[in-house]
């Protein structure tokens, strides 16, 4: 189990609903897919197959994944998305318009994957483009989602503007490979954290797409230099073609990230096919 203090202090005084602890707002609990690392012998590859489509379908936090059972994991869901918007967002921040804040929860599930457009969500919802973005502070202020920015150094054409945004809960998209791609952003998020924490340098995660429409889904930034691009699919054996463009433009390691292959495996110009079960072994 991996814990991380995410709350403002005091939160989990003041709120609590349904089947959510008082005790959930004072750290977000993930769980760590290293815990099977020890895991041996003939079942292990299934095991880990099975652990990562249980993580695909329920997400990270102990409970709903834990009990794998439809019904619960839409009870705490219902939950959670409540704890967090009507009670956190309205006694912490006094926010009023709480159905405003709901709709665009309901909302942002379908924009996870690419660039954030607050003027596309003001029209949505026909709101103030300020308000948009306070809202979106405040969901990542109480650690429903949180945003990535695009690196634009050494990138020519590169899209200089608009986030994408992501869930701690990715099993709140209805799309698999987004919910996907979602769990290996909170995977590469934390990573990241993990090595700052640790005295390692100062660590982002970042994504790159330029004006030819060309993207890596996740680059992790090393004292503000690329240091390792991150690309994720659900299946496939080749590199894909903006991965390994942007790997020889800025000479640093490609990976993509892999569902449903079983080895890993190298290819020229740095660029490596790694399954998904060994790269959430490794990264804890």
């Amino acid at each position: 189990m991996h814990s991380t203090g995410l709350t403002p202090p005091d939160t989990a005084t003041h709120i609590s609903t349904g089947m959510i602890p008082l005790s959930f707002l004072n750290t977000v609990e993930i769980l760590s897919f290293s815990r099977i690392s020890s895991k041996k012998g003939s079942r292990a590859s299934m095991f880990r197959w099975f652990f990562l489509e249980g993580l695909v379908r329920f997400g990270g936090f102990p409970e709903p994944f834990l009990k794998a059972s439809p019904k619960f994991h839409r009870r705490w869901q219902t939950d959670y998305k409540a704890l967090l918007t009507r009670k956190a967002v309205r006694d912490l921040y006094r926010i009023a318009d709480i159905r405003g804040i709901e709709h665009l929860v309901e909302i942002l599930p379908l924009k996870v994957g690419s660039p954030l457009s607050i003027n596309s969500l003001r029209e949505d919802l026909n709101c103030h483009h300020s308000t948009i973005t306070k809202w979106i502070d405040v969901l990542k202020e109480v650690y429903l989602a949180f945003t990535i920015r695009p690196w634009h150094r050494q990138i020519q054409r590169s899209l200089k503007k608009g986030p994408k945004l992501y869930f701690y809960d990715w099993s709140l998209l209805s799309e698999t490979g987004l919910r996907f791609e979602n769990l290996l952003a909170v995977v590469l998020t934390r990573m990241a954290a993990r090595f700052t924490e640790t005295g390692l340098g100062l660590f982002e995660v970042m994504y790159i797409r330029d004006t030819a429409k060309r993207e890596v889904d996740f680059v992790l930034v090393k004292d503000g230099k690329p240091f390792a691009l991150f690309e994720v699919k659900e299946s496939g054996l080749e590199i894909a073609p903006a991965l390994r463009h942007f790997d020889r433009m800025l000479m640093i390691p490609g990976y993509q990230i892999v569902r449903d292959i079983e080895k890993a495996e190298a290819f020229p110009d740095n660029c490596f096919l790694i399954p998904a079960a060994a790269f959430l072994m490794l990264t804890g």
